[in-house]
């Protein structure tokens, strides 16, 4: 082979390797990018199962937090003073030492002054310590409880300069005073919460049982108490007249929905009967139905209502809707359906078929032929004004005018 045929040759060949590894290498890239897809697609699964796993676990957490909050907040009772003390606000506080409450809640001695006995005094005394401007008993003062600013919080006081439970039978959580016994939100420990469906009996928790006076609100809550309730329906349900109490579904109690309202009772009848809770508040929680009405059975089930005594009628009065009459259409106080006093307009004014009417007077022309107590007047008399206490009575009329009324 001559020299031109040989170089012609190689130079083909360097052309087809050079083709070839091009070839080769897009291959390759090829192979590279669908590994990295494959990578990715698998890293992207992985990432996705670990958020929801994620997910999943924080929302089993807050669910059990819940849990425990929900038990924590169940809890809600006064704070308990030692005998001796009083309770100001709350803070118990020594009355016969507190400079702040000397003598009694609010009563504040000056400046530099003690409180000794009840009384204000111009020294602090060897029992007491100065704080700033005050003289206080570090033993029982909860604002400065074994020492100046030391402050008792929560449900705590101040028991000989050391911030504890009054009560000897609970035990100090955090600020709170538990029983260990019967705390559910502090069973047989502190902050160790029974379940949904579990009570703290001897400081163990357990399924709970509903009771004979319990209410069984499914689950395995048992609504106990003075007014137990599981939904608003227990409280008086939807449709009774005046119902404004509130079903607690942390303490399962019905309650007044306004601050200083108190739940009106059914006090016991002559015959020993009617025990129980009404289903209205009453405002400054004086326990009694507001105007004449008294706490009776209902026909909706339920608590008993805050009704119109038997054989009386609610009045349909906007200013005043807890009136009551036994007959809207005879009685002069409580006449039509607004229940008025016919007697204000006139007092001789008198109810009659649910309207007010006023006796004619001395030289009116009048043409009222139904006076008092249903009383018609024939022939030619009307209604007029009588003598005696101003009553309407039948008049013989005089050229169709009301005489005077004799004597």
């Amino acid at each position: 082979m001559d020299a031109t045929r040989f170089d012609g040759l190689a130079r083909r060949l360097g052309t087809r390797r050079t083709i070839l590894g091009g070839l080769l290498g897009v291959v390759a890239a090829l192979a590279g990018l669908d590994t990295d897809a494959r990578k990715k697609k698998r890293n992207g699964n992985h990432a996705a199962a670990k958020k929801k796993h994620n997910r999943d676990n924080a929302a089993a957490k807050s669910k059990q937090q819940d849990g425990v909050h929900a038990n924590k907040k169940k809890k809600k009772k006064n704070k308990k003073c030692r005998t001796g003390t009083i309770t100001c606000g709350k803070a118990c506080v020594t009355a016969a030492t507190d400079a702040m409450n000397c003598g009694g809640c609010g009563t504040r001695c000056g400046n530099g002054v003690a409180c000794v006995g009840g009384l204000c005094a111009s020294s602090c005394p060897a029992t007491q310590i100065r704080c700033v401007d005050l003289c206080v008993d570090a033993l029982s003062n909860e604002q400065h409880c074994g020492g100046c600013g030391r402050a008792c919080t929560g449900e705590l006081t101040c028991l000989n300069g050391q911030c504890g439970c009054a009560d000897g039978s609970e035990t100090q959580c955090g600020d709170q005073c538990a029983n260990l016994q019967s705390d559910d939100a502090h069973c047989g420990a502190c902050n160790r919460a029974c379940g949904a469906g579990e009570r703290c009996q001897g400081g163990q928790c357990v399924a709970a049982a509903c009771g004979p006076n319990d209410l069984d609100c499914g689950n395995g809550v048992c609504a106990r108490g003075a007014n137990p309730c599981c939904s608003f329906r227990d409280c008086g349900g939807p449709y009774t007249y005046g119902n404004d109490l509130i079903c607690n579904t942390t303490t399962h109690q019905c309650e007044c929905g306004t601050a200083g309202e108190g739940i009106c009772q059914r006090y016991p009848d002559a015959n020993g009967a009617g025990t129980g809770t009404c289903d209205v508040c009453c405002p400054g929680g004086s326990e009694i139905c507001p105007g004449e009405r008294v706490c009776a059975a209902s026909s909706f089930g339920g608590h008993p209502r805050c009704d119109c005594p038997t054989g009386y009628q609610q009045c349909n009065r906007p200013q005043n809707p807890f009136l009551c009459s036994q007959d809207r259409l005879t009685d002069s106080r409580r006449c039509g359906s607004e229940c008025n006093d016919c007697t204000a307009i006139d007092p001789a004014g008198f109810c009659d078929q649910g309207r007010c009417l006023v006796p004619c007077g001395r030289g009116v022309i009048c043409t009222l032929r139904v006076c008092t107590g249903g009383q018609t007047c024939v022939g030619n008399t009307a209604c007029c004004k009588g003598a005696s206490g101003n009553q309407g009575a039948c008049f013989p009329l005089e050229n169709g005018q009301c005489p005077a009324p004799p004597p």
